[in-house]
């Protein structure tokens, strides 16, 4: 039986251990995996803001050079087929006025220059007089030694000296003419407005590719195969809230050990515990103990409260058993009672009998004996509405019956009394061994007198 109990117990405990863990369980991990799941959401928006101004910063630089290279197109093509001077130069044979239509074109177009923002430096070569003009070169000497070298033509990147460039190169017959923008100088405006201290910009033919730890924004010229490449770090951009990510991760490891903890010692100690207490005083109830009573100081009010009630509960069953005894006495004392009215009646019909009898025989001195019975018998009778009387009551009552008895049938009876001295302090249902004397006698020997 205690094993079974156990095991319910044990079971009992079981499942509230793994609800209560369900519970925790469920509380605690979809509000850390929703924080993980916003957390990651913030950072995908904060890299497509940054994707989005950082794109914006490209785009307006790219239409800034495909501006410039569209103006350094329509300067070169004024140059080479619009400008007097320059196709005067081409067709003059002799030296002087060679010089003379050279100086004329070269501040024509300066001029033009000047007024217009499109390469920063300008370059125009006549073949068959190995002659080079450069407008705006910081080094003739050194692009002049640059330019001697035959480059792809069209817009291309290409280094001049230490300079990153975006140059263009044309020909046409007897002329190559061309120039460069200086990108060296655009990479430092555009680094000075996206304002990300670990950043780099590359200029690119090809779009530019992400690398490990690196976000990389692309944009592309609408005028030729030309890109703008930002790198930004990227734990310089999310590398708090990646850090806040770990810690929110660290935290809920934490939270469940934390749980877990709470669970096995102060969940137990608090709920568990408890009712296990509980379920042990009902097994003492079941077993019949109705004396036991909850001493164990409760851990909470509610419990407290139902140790309280538990006490109260088998003191009531305690009472409710002892009336249910005492209400079972009386019942048995009541058909006590009600079996010796029924046997009373015959009793005083047989002495009534008796008395007429005697006094036909005008035996005075037995009448007298006999009512002097009636009234120590009835005297007993009234006295006694207790359910139990002493032996030695019932002893006197009875032996009183039997001298009785004699008066009639004088040599009929013989009696011996042998009592146990222990017996007087025995206690009987009134007249219940004077009805079973006189039962006796009247059947061996006072026929239907007695």
């Amino acid at each position: 039986m205690k094993d079974n109990i156990g095991t319910k117990l044990s079971k009992f405990s079981s499942k509230i251990t793994t609800k209560l863990l369900f519970v925790i369980l469920f509380l605690v991990v979809p509000v850390n995996v929703l924080a993980v799941i916003l957390n990651n959401y913030v950072i995908k928006s904060m890299r497509e803001t940054i994707d989005q101004s950082t794109n914006s910063v490209i785009e307006s630089y790219i239409t800034f050079l495909d501006n410039r290279m569209a103006i350094a197109n329509y300067l070169l093509r004024t140059m080479k087929y619009e400008n007097e001077s320059g196709v005067a130069m081409l067709k003059e044979s002799d030296e002087e006025y060679y010089k003379l239509y050279r100086t004329r074109f070269y501040w024509e177009i300066q001029k033009l220059i000047d007024y217009t923002e499109g390469m920063d430096t300008y370059f125009y070569i006549v073949r068959d007089r190995e002659d080079i003009l450069i407008w705006n070169g910081e080094d003739a000497k050194a692009e002049k030694r640059h330019l001697q070298k035959e480059w792809e033509k069209g817009w291309h990147l290409n280094q001049i000296g230490e300079m990153e460039a975006l140059c263009l190169w044309a020909e046409v017959k007897e002329v190559i003419y061309g120039g460069w923008i200086d990108l060296d100088q655009i990479r430092g405006q555009m680094e000075e407005d996206i304002q990300y201290e670990s950043s780099y910009i590359t200029f690119t033919e090809v779009p530019g590719e992400e690398d490990k730890g690196w976000i990389c924004v692309t944009g592309r010229s609408k005028n030729t195969d030309f890109y703008v490449n930002v790198y930004l770090k990227e734990s310089e951009i999310t590398g708090k809230i990646l850090a806040a990510n770990a810690y929110l991760i660290a935290g809920t490891v934490i939270t469940m050990a934390a749980f877990f903890f709470v669970l096995y010692l102060a969940v137990y100690r608090l709920l568990i515990d408890p009712l296990n207490v509980l379920n042990a005083a009902l097994e003492k109830v079941e077993e019949g103990d109705l004396d036991y009573r909850i001493a164990k100081e409760a851990s909470s009010a509610e419990y407290e409260y139902s140790f309280l009630q538990f006490n109260r509960m088998t003191e009531h069953i305690r009472t409710l058993k002892i009336e249910s005894y005492e209400k079972e006495l009386e019942k048995k004392r009541m058909e006590l009672e009600n079996l010796q009215l029924q046997i009373r009646p015959h009793f005083l019909l047989n002495i009534f009998q008796l008395l007429y009898a005697l006094a036909k025989r005008h035996e005075n001195g037995a009448i007298q004996d006999i009512i002097l019975y009636l009234s120590e018998y009835f005297r007993h009778l009234f006295r006694s509405g207790r359910n139990l009387e002493l032996f030695g009551r019932e002893q006197k009552l009875i032996e009183s019956y039997i001298d009785m008895a004699r008066i009639n049938f004088p040599d009929s009876i013989e009696i011996e009394y042998d009592y146990d001295p222990e017996i007087r302090f025995v206690r009987l249902p009134p007249l219940l061994l004077h009805n079973f004397v006189e039962k006796r006698s009247s059947t061996l020997s006072m026929g239907n007198i007695l």
